[in-house]
């Protein structure tokens, strides 16, 4: 019989095929009135059950009695990000939103965002799995959901030198930065902090 923490690694690894064949989902287009998030959202919620419910679970890192005060930071700190956006859309302008706000959109709006959801229970599973090694886990896991946070077709546009510079500096590191921050507040506070 396989030991706990080889079937927890085997798992985790299955979560990371899973990430993998969902993110080329993703990127596959059918035609160009077919949006296939309407198809990978399930599945990310699919992932997230199967990684809370039926896969052996390995050990939290953070501590219960901080969950509370890392919840309130994931809190200011998610205001703070809001309120920059509303200053740089003074400064800068605001352009049109992509989001509708109609009840249909908002519902539409909210079943995209549970596959965020679906992403950070992934993160966490993979986070717990790996005690041993928690900076080498947290720095794959970094560079994991970065690589599966950009579009396939954002690394087709890479052309030359000024391309390749532009698309490391508005999409490859803000989706750094944000990784980076989400594996840390999953990594102390659990999915829930990320979430938030």
């Amino acid at each position: 019989m396989m030991r706990v923490s080889a079937r927890i690694r085997a798992s985790a690894a299955i979560l990371v095929i899973m990430s993998i064949v969902i993110y080329a989902a993703e990127n596959t287009v059918i035609n160009e009135n077919f949006s296939a998030n309407m198809l990978t959202v399930p599945l990310w919620i699919m992932t997230a059950i199967i990684a809370t419910r039926s896969l052996p679970q390995g050990r939290n890192h953070g501590k219960l009695q901080y969950r509370r005060k890392i919840y309130i930071w994931a809190m200011n700190m998610a205001t703070a990000y809001v309120i920059i956006n509303i200053i740089a859309g003074y400064l800068l302008g605001f352009g049109k939103s992509p989001y509708q706000f109609t009840l249909r959109g908002i519902l539409l709006n909210l079943y995209v965002f549970s596959a965020v959801v679906g992403r950070e229970f992934v993160r966490d599973y993979i986070l717990r799995s790996f005690t041993e090694h928690t900076k080498l886990t947290a720095a794959a896991v970094i560079l994991f959901m970065t690589l599966i946070s950009v579009s396939l077709f954002s690394w087709t546009e890479i052309k030359d030198f000024k391309t390749g510079v532009i698309f490391i500096s508005e999409v490859l590191l803000p989706q750094l930065g944000e990784n980076i921050l989400a594996t840390t507040l999953v990594y102390f506070g659990g999915p829930w902090a990320s979430i938030i």
